[in-house]
């Protein structure tokens, strides 16, 4: 809720009353990672299960590029945006 996390609180209350109809919520986004502090915060004594996984390096060049492809236009190869990122990290290249 871009760093407004009184207003995050409050939307995450909103969802947790759709348990009380027997529903269950999913939150999904890579951008909740560094948020994990404020996540305990905004949950409170509410009992939730966190679970997450980590892609392997290669899974994360791809869809990398295939986020560039889809929001950004990116209209370059798989081999030119690894070339690119390798340059970026490693100036010999």
């Amino acid at each position: 809720m871009n760093d407004d996390f009184s207003q995050a609180k409050d939307v995450f209350d909103g969802y947790i009353d759709l348990k009380k109809r027997n529903m269950v919520l999913l939150l999904s986004s890579v951008s909740f990672r560094p948020f994990a502090e404020q996540f305990r915060t905004i949950a409170g004594n509410k009992m939730v299960r966190v679970i997450s996984f980590i892609r392997g390096t290669l899974q994360v060049i791809v869809s990398s590029c295939n986020q560039l492809v889809k929001r950004h236009f990116f209209e370059g190869t798989l081999d030119a945006y690894c070339r690119n990122m390798l340059k970026t990290i490693c100036p010999c290249f």
